[in-house]
């Protein structure tokens, strides 16, 4: 395995961060060197996979921004990153977009080469997502771990689909028009340290966030385990819960030591 430096400067490996992607192997390391990126490149549609990034990844890399600040131009369909790939991790940076309107995913999953096989131990740690459509949307993804997570102005702090033993440490969800966290099909999963800006986790839809009934009702989550949470205000229509969609099967759903400031 080999550290792969990234510099626009000049001073490392390769200057752009999808050149580093390409030219690593499995088990790499790609530093950023520590600086203001403005990704402007456009997304572009990942083959067979209903998919448009700017940046995919297909090796078991470790991505480190080493507190870099990434800015995209993506729209609100569009991923930043797009993850195709078991053993992954990304790590210490910033990931938002240009405008004040919504951006794009900041980092989405749909299975290993097709949502038929589920994509496993992904690492996402220490990663600040700024006025996108989504901080993290991970479908068809086992066995893995998101720690130290905030999300500000986002449309969704985190949604999860069809997956499974996901654990969600220490983070900060702040959605401004949707759902802070929003669980569809997902079991087995552990949260602690979980702060909410507006009281909403839902297995659900973001339409329900306004009180209204999406046409099709979600399949049920089980198996969640939320240790700690905090509701911090303001709060709107809805406050002070953790919300199943209407209809949905909520199954052992254990909550320990919730805190509502609002």
């Amino acid at each position: 395995a080999a550290v792969l430096t990234v510099d626009p400067g000049g001073s490392g490996n390769y200057t752009a961060l999808s050149d580093a992607i390409f030219g690593s192997a499995d088990g790499d390391i790609v530093l950023m060197a520590r600086r203001n990126y403005d990704l402007n490149a456009p997304a572009q549609t990942v083959p067979g996979r209903e998919v448009s990034a700017v940046f995919v990844i297909n090796k078991s890399i470790t991505i480190d921004g080493n507190g870099s600040n990434l800015t995209f131009h993506t729209t609100v369909t569009e991923a930043n990153f797009f993850i195709d790939q078991h053993n992954v991790a990304m790590r210490n940076m910033i990931i938002g977009q240009n405008t004040s309107v919504q951006g794009g995913v900041g980092i989405q999953t749909k299975g290993f080469t097709d949502l038929s096989i589920p994509l496993v131990n992904l690492t996402l740690e220490n990663l600040t997502f700024d006025r996108l459509n989504k901080g993290i949307y991970l479908a068809k993804t086992n066995l893995s771990r998101i720690n130290n997570i905030t999300t500000n102005g986002a449309g969704t702090g985190v949604l999860l689909k069809e997956s499974n033993n996901i654990n969600i440490t220490n983070s900060k969800f702040d959605a401004s028009t949707a759902d802070d966290v929003s669980l569809w099909s997902v079991t087995g999963m552990r949260i602690e340290n979980l702060t909410l800006g507006k009281a909403v986790f839902f297995d659900t839809s973001a339409n329900v966030y306004s009180r209204t009934v999406a046409s099709t009702t979600p399949p049920g989550i089980a198996g969640i385990q939320i240790e700690t949470y905090e509701i911090s205000g303001p709060c709107s229509t809805i406050c002070g819960a953790i919300i199943p969609y209407n209809g949905t099967r909520a199954a052992e759903l254990n909550i320990n030591e919730s805190t509502i400031a609002v």
